[in-house]
């Protein structure tokens, strides 16, 4: 995945939900990864793909600089068929209580990309808000 000019990353693979707390919480911290049960990356995709990735207060974290990241900006996902280009439509915040609740979050949409990660607040104090991107396939 590159989002030019913000960050690159290499993909860890895909990862399943906790079942003790249905929460997806990639394995590592450098690389991003994809939700097992929902949407691959591709034209003919009939879910939405989902991307997650840590940030890391003190650096190292794949989404550190995600934040930065402008409605308009193109995000390029890389596959064995091909690099698909997504424009991102949205950046929300969500309360980590509440995203789990969000429906706009998991709706099933043809074509688009979600990416999750965790805000970085700039001040270092305690991360409880998730940062999300919403992107179109061009």
């Amino acid at each position: 995945m590159v989002i030019p000019g913000l960050l690159t990353a290499s993909a860890g693979g895909a990862i399943e939900p906790d079942p003790r707390t249905n929460e997806l919480v990639p394995p590592g911290t450098s690389q991003v990864y994809r939700w097992a049960d929902r949407g691959l990356p591709g034209t003919q995709a009939r879910d939405t793909v989902y991307l997650l990735g840590h940030t890391v207060r003190a650096g190292g974290g794949v989404f550190d600089r995600l934040q930065g990241i402008r409605v308009g900006q193109t995000i390029r996902l890389t596959t064995s068929k091909g690099t698909l280009t997504y424009h991102v439509t949205a950046t929300r915040l969500y309360d980590k209580e509440q995203i789990q609740q969000a429906d706009e979050v998991y709706a099933a949409v043809p074509g688009r990309l979600v990416l999750i990660g965790c805000y970085l607040n700039s001040d270092g104090s305690r991360q409880d808000r998730n940062f999300v991107v919403y992107a179109s396939l061009s």
